[in-house]
C-alpha cells in the first residue's frame, strides 16, 4: 500500500513540476509581451512627437508662405503704382513738350511779325 501511495505522490509531484514548468514558461512569455508593449508604447510616443514636430513645421511653412504672398501682393501694388506714375510723367513730359513747341512757334511768329 505504501508503494502505491509513493507512486501516487511521485505522479502528483511530477504533475506539479510540469505545472511549475508551464507557469515559468507563461511568466517568461508574459515578461516578453510586457517588454514588447513597453517598446511599442515608446515607439508610439516617439511617433506622436515626430508627427507634432512635422505639424509645427508645416504650420510655420504655411505662415511663411502666407507672409510671402502678402509681400508679393504689396510689391505688385507698388509696381502697378510705379507704372502708373511713370505713364503719368511720360504724358506730362509729352504735354510739356507740345506746349513748349506751341510756345516756340508762337514766339517765332511774334518775332517774325515784329521784324516786318
Amino acid at each position: 500500500q505504501n508503494v502505491g501511495l509513493c507512486t501516487e505522490v511521485e505522479d502528483a509531484a511530477q504533475r506539479i513540476r510540469g505545472h511549475v514548468s508551464e507557469l515559468l514558461t507563461l511568466r517568461l512569455h508574459s515578461e516578453t509581451l510586457s517588454n514588447k508593449v513597453f517598446t511599442l508604447e515608446a515607439d508610439l510616443t516617439v511617433s506622436v512627437q515626430e508627427r507634432n514636430d512635422v505639424e509645427t513645421q508645416a504650420t510655420a511653412l504655411r505662415r511663411s508662405l502666407q507672409d510671402a504672398s502678402v509681400k508679393s501682393t504689396e510689391m505688385a501694388e507698388k509696381l502697378l503704382s510705379a507704372q502708373y506714375t511713370t505713364r503719368q510723367l511720360h504724358y506730362e513730359k509729352e504735354t510739356l513738350a507740345a506746349d513748349l513747341a506751341i510756345t516756340e512757334t508762337t514766339l517765332a511768329g511774334a518775332r517774325h511779325g515784329l521784324e516786318l
